[in-house]
């Protein structure tokens, strides 16, 4: 099977140091619940489950198809059976993360009548085309806590095929449209939200 190093870790790269900075506050807490739509090899899901969520009643949802997007050449390149077999395989000695082989729409979908469902913070990070984002943050939003935060992934980054192909026109609609219910807490590469 193939390491963990057989991939791109997009995560070091770009996000780190908005994990450090922003998801300090919640460190060893017990009971908390976070939400990740987009997983790939699951670095930010180590992190996570490493730095942050290390109370045993604190948890992880991880969503992801373990499939790649049509939309992103880059991942033409990339053996995703391998990838979810690798994440499998980073996470096995971790008891509270919950993987889901699935699409967001799907997952979010399923659970939309379940109004008892919480999160202290959710990353999206899955499909990049601006309709996957907007729907993914919308669906998502209803079920993060006041006072809970929303990261939205590859804020700045650019497709050849143009706007309707990158997250940056729906996270600045989503976060115009609620702009009463949020405060913009992080905007670099990443763009990150604080419910109110």
């Amino acid at each position: 099977m193939e390491d963990a190093t057989t991939y791109p870790n997009w995560f070091n790269e770009h996000a780190k140091g908005n994990f450090e900075l922003h998801l300090s506050q919640f460190k060893g807490k017990p009971d908390l619940q976070f939400l990740q739509l987009g997983v790939f090899n699951g670095d930010a899901s180590i992190w996570m489950l490493d730095n942050v969520l290390t109370d045993e009643t604190s948890e992880l949802t991880d969503v992801d198809t373990w499939l790649g997007s049509p939309t992103e050449d880059v991942h033409n390149e990339i053996n995703f059976e391998g990838v979810w077999k690798s994440y499998l395989h980073r996470i096995k000695d971790y008891n509270n993360v919950f993987p889901n082989r699935t699409s967001t729409n799907h997952f979010l979908n399923v659970h939309e009548d379940e109004g008892n469902w919480w999160y202290d913070f959710i990353y999206i990070d899955a499909d990049h085309t601006a309709s996957s984002v907007l729907d993914d943050a919308v669906m998502a939003w209803q079920h993060l806590k006041s006072g809970g935060i929303m990261a939205f992934d590859d804020y700045t980054w650019v497709h050849d095929k143009g706007a309707l192909y990158e997250p940056k026109s729906a996270i600045n609609f989503f976060c115009w449209a609620k702009q009463l219910e949020l405060e913009i807490i992080g905007d670099n590469q990443q763009l990150w939200v604080q419910k109110k």
